[in-house]
């Protein structure tokens, strides 16, 4: 049986993250798919559109298990994009630990940890890889 290997990379923009994804897992013949939530809005519950996703995405790999897909969810939090003003930035940063927002080649890391054969055991799960951010 042939495996198609694929990352789904959900987010509100269309560059950083999925640019750094796609870089990281393209020596090893994956396949990038997106798909993307409209922007940020105070007046749109983003957590219920993101939290709905998650839950799809951890249901997988017991209903897929067969098929030799495994699926997890990485939750980076706030991430350097371009849909973000300096203010936004500032006000996410000053949220966190660090004083940062994290980086789309850190996410991409992670994502590569997972699919590699140490990440094995990390299998439905939902990694919350936001420095800290409350």
């Amino acid at each position: 049986m042939t495996v198609r290997r694929v990352a789904l990379v959900t987010g509100v923009s269309r560059g950083g993250i999925e640019v750094a994804v796609t870089e990281a897992l393209a020596d090893d013949a994956w396949d990038v798919a997106t798909a993307y939530l409209r922007g940020y809005d105070a007046a749109q519950p983003w957590g219920n559109s993101v939290d709905d996703l998650d839950s799809v995405v951890l249901a997988a790999p017991h209903e897929l298990a067969l098929l030799g897909i495994a699926a997890n969810v990485v939750n980076p939090g706030p991430t350097e994009s371009d849909w973000m003003s300096d203010d936004l930035d500032a006000g996410l940063a000053a949220r966190t630990p660090g004083g940062r927002v994290g980086r789309p080649d850190g996410v991409a890391w992670l994502v590569c940890f997972l699919r590699a054969d140490e990440g094995r055991r990390g299998i439905g799960q939902r990694l919350n890889s936001n420095g800290g951010f409350a």
